[in-house]
């Protein structure tokens, strides 16, 4: 396990955006909502909500300036994982081609906003109160053991019997069955209201809000290609409704005698372990997508930034390896353009992690 005086705490790649102002306010496309220069459905390609015709593509990220791809032409060329592009307006480009491009574009924005209107309609209708949903995951978790095999692998982690009983991580099997029919509305449930959505053996790690409240379960698999996934199904979605959106929620671990606030990847173990060992109030995240839950970050970062008082500053905690992950690097990047909105300052901690011979926080 690192140790905290073996940091340097600093932007440790020009990658991101560092302190200072936002380059622009970033939303990314999916699903209904296609990039519409390289015409993907890609989440690392963004859009600027201030500006939504300016686009950051990533299959394009080596285009050159002035080069011309489907009726848009790169204005700034990348530097590693997105080139920027706006529409062509030169007089090739006819009046009726804009028209068409920005009506195509107005129709998408008109069908993503009914969708999500919809979506959220159906969640809140469905949605637990938040004391209702903890009180049956305590129940669920109170039930599930602790079995040598999870116990093994915590201890090979450097869990200590202290920790591991304090983690509340419980193990699971394949469809874990329960001893009871509980809520389907809860999720995680199978529609019989007996079993879990748990794909394989591992274990369930609750995942608590800055109140300590149960808001939804991670499983960790023994095995397999996906180690993690949330407990949900598609009519019954572990998201929150928070304001005008649905997010995933994020862990929030509180040691007894926080000092610092932190951010690390992981919903389970590392930040788990990490907050304990160096007394950092830490938030998780799976996959490295805090900036996939805005609304979320900002309430627990200002719930945390009121226990420990002083400025609103954090630090980030990169995995080895992390600098040479394309992928992580536009996440912290989309994460340091969503806290400098926030108002928060923040730094890198690096102990020369660059591949993974190093070690995490945990």
């Amino acid at each position: 396990m690192n140790t905290l005086q073996n940091f340097d705490t600093r932007n440790f790649s020009n990658n991101f955006t560092g302190k200072g102002q936002a380059r622009f306010s970033p939303k990314s496309f999916g699903k209904n909502n296609r990039c519409p220069v390289c015409e993907k459905e890609s989440s690392a390609c963004r859009y600027n909500a201030n500006e939504p015709d300016f686009i950051q593509c990533h299959l394009f990220a080596d285009a050159r300036k002035g080069e011309k791809v489907n009726g848009f032409v790169c204005v700034k060329e990348g530097t590693g994982h997105t080139a920027s592009f706006k529409p062509d307006n030169r007089q090739e480009w006819s009046q009726e081609q804009r028209r068409e491009w920005k009506a195509s574009q107005d129709l998408k924005k008109r069908k993503e906003a009914e969708d999500k209107a919809a979506f959220l309609k159906v969640l809140k209708e469905k949605e637990l109160g938040p004391l209702e949903k903890h009180n049956l995951y305590s129940e669920i978790l109170d039930f599930l053991p602790q079995d040598n095999r999870l116990i093994t692998h915590l201890q090979k982690r450097g869990f200590t019997p202290s920790e591991i009983a304090k983690s509340g991580f419980k193990s699971v099997s394949r469809y874990q069955k329960l001893p009871k029919r509980f809520d389907t509305r809860l999720p995680g449930i199978n529609d019989d209201g007996r079993s879990l959505i748990c794909k394989a053996d591992g274990y369930a790690c609750p995942v608590r809000n800055f109140e300590r409240l149960i808001v939804g379960l991670q499983f960790r698999f023994y095995e397999g290609e996906t180690r993690y996934s949330w407990g949900s199904r598609e009519d019954c979605p572990v998201k929150l409704v928070i304001g005008d959106a649905a997010e995933n929620p994020l862990p929030v671990f509180i040691p007894e005698k926080p000092k610092s606030i932190g951010i690390c990847e992981g919903t389970g173990p590392k930040p788990f372990l990490a907050s304990e060992r160096l007394n950092i109030l830490m938030i998780g995240c799976g996959g490295s997508q805090w900036a996939s839950s805005p609304n979320t970050l900002k309430a627990e970062l200002e719930k945390a930034q009121a226990l420990l008082g002083g400025e609103k500053h954090l630090t980030i905690y990169p995995d080895a390896g992390a600098v040479g992950n394309k992928s992580v690097v536009q996440a912290l990047d989309k994460l340091a353009d969503l806290l400098i909105d926030f108002g928060w300052s923040f730094d890198f901690a690096w102990w020369g992690q660059r591949d993974k011979s190093w070690e995490d926080i945990d």
